[in-house]
């Protein structure tokens, strides 16, 4: 017996179809796993960006929004003022009229502000396309 060479159980043999299932089944949750860790990592870096970015245009709605409200009322009266010296109008007229230069003045802070934060929209976009590719592997 000793002559006898020794003979590997498993060497050429494969696995049964259900320890084979398994295994495949295995690693498909392995990929699954890892394919939302990467995901997650993604969007935590999207994520990042999106803050740098949404900080300026949120600190120009703020000044925008002290400037606007500090000056407003003085600013409104001196106009107004001015406007009834050098016109006909109304007192009454004349305070419309300024009033309605502030709307417009504030109307423009915030288009340029809103401008802003559509630009930040697209941070997103490589989340949302890794996201769609993997689906669309799955």
């Amino acid at each position: 017996m000793a002559d006898q060479a020794t003979v590997e159980r498993f060497k050429g043999v494969r696995d049964s179809a259900p320890r084979a299932a398994a295994r495949n089944m295995a690693d498909l949750v392995h990929d699954l796993v890892t394919l939302a860790e990467l995901q997650w990592r993604l969007l935590t870096v999207d994520a990042h960006q999106a803050v740098g970015r949404i900080v300026p245009p949120v600190i120009m709605v703020v000044v925008g929004a002290m400037v606007g409200l500090s000056c407003l009322p003085l600013a409104f009266v001196a106009v107004a003022l001015t406007l009834a010296a050098w016109t006909s109008l109304s007192l009454a007229a004349c305070f419309w009229i300024t009033l309605a230069i502030g709307l417009v003045v504030a109307g423009i802070l915030l288009a340029l502000a809103i401008g802003q934060f559509k630009s930040v929209a697209g941070v997103f976009d490589r989340s949302k396309a890794e996201l769609t590719q993997n689906v669309e592997w799955l």
